[in-house]
């Protein structure tokens, strides 16, 4: 029970989709790190789909920085 709470203490944190994105963007741009990648940000199926768009979004920006 104890853990649970953890996880949705952690969830709490990142609940906003805009926060969600921006760091799914980062880890795709900079590469992953224990803020961008922390397990908090994928407690549900949806915030783990904004991170996933942001992530995605992040890697085409890097992918065109380097053309």
């Amino acid at each position: 029970m104890e853990k649970l709470i953890k996880i949705l203490n952690e969830a709490n944190k990142y609940k906003g989709n805009l926060k969600l994105y921006e760091m799914g963007y980062d880890a795709g741009l900079n590469g992953a790190n224990t803020d961008n990648c922390h397990f908090g940000l994928f407690a549900t199926k949806k915030m783990s789909d904004i991170w996933s768009k942001g992530s995605k979004d992040g890697e085409a920006k890097k992918a065109k920085k380097k053309k």
